[in-house]
């Protein structure tokens, strides 16, 4: 385990008095791990093509995986990929012509760390919004931690202005670029994805509060 929080805030009438408490944390348990696959599997899209999957997996061995449990039982997750001069590796949403970069020109200074957040998933009966933004808040507070200057998702309208109201709600700023379209996942054409930005700020205070 490498950090821990709870959230004492009851899920009233979806699980038993015991076991009430949603605790969130980044982890390497294969346990959580396999179950937070299995549920973004069951749940979201699922990219039948070869090349797409090892490069998806890839991302994911990389990545900082932040689970929300009930127990033993995880009920969702997502995952932090980090971009800097020491980790050049493209992130999720980037494909050899589409680089994030191009449309932000910022990111190619030298220093500039910045990274994606990707494959959010819940169960149906977490989805009210109250767990999606526990998990935002502490991505954002993973984000500072690993000095980021720049926080991306790539995702359709609705799930980014989601995303975007968690942001302002813990006072940071983002903004959905409706100009930049991200290259469809193969199979999905149809399905189209933008990119929301947020500007992360200097003082961990306001994301802890």
């Amino acid at each position: 385990m490498i950090q821990a929080s709870t959230n004492a805030a009851a899920v009233a009438g979806l699980w038993s008095p015991q076991s009430e408490q949603i605790v969130y944390e980044f982890t390497e348990e294969q346990s959580l791990l396999r179950q937070y696959f299995r549920l973004y599997r069951e749940e979201c899209r699922i990219v039948n093509d070869d090349e797409y999957r090892a490069a998806d997996e890839d991302h994911t061995r990389r990545a900082h995986i932040l689970i929300a449990r009930i127990g033993s039982e995880c009920i969702g997750g997502c995952r932090l990929s980090v971009r800097s001069d020491r980790q050049t590796k493209a992130l999720p949403m980037e494909t050899q012509h589409f680089m994030l970069a191009d449309y932000f020109p910022r990111l190619k200074s030298p220093g500039i760390r910045y990274g994606e957040i990707s494959r959010l998933v819940l169960m149906p009966e977490f989805r009210h919004g109250r767990v999606s933004l526990e998990l935002w808040k502490r991505f954002c507070q993973r984000t500072v931690e690993l000095d980021l200057d720049v926080m991306f998702a790539a995702a359709p309208l609705i799930n980014l202005r989601a995303y975007r109201k968690h942001c302002h709600s813990i006072g940071l700023d983002a903004t959905i670029h409706t100009n930049v379209v991200v290259p469809p996942d193969p199979g999905f054409e149809r399905i189209i994805d933008y990119v929301l930005s947020c500007e992360m700020p200097a003082l961990k205070s306001t994301l802890t509060q």
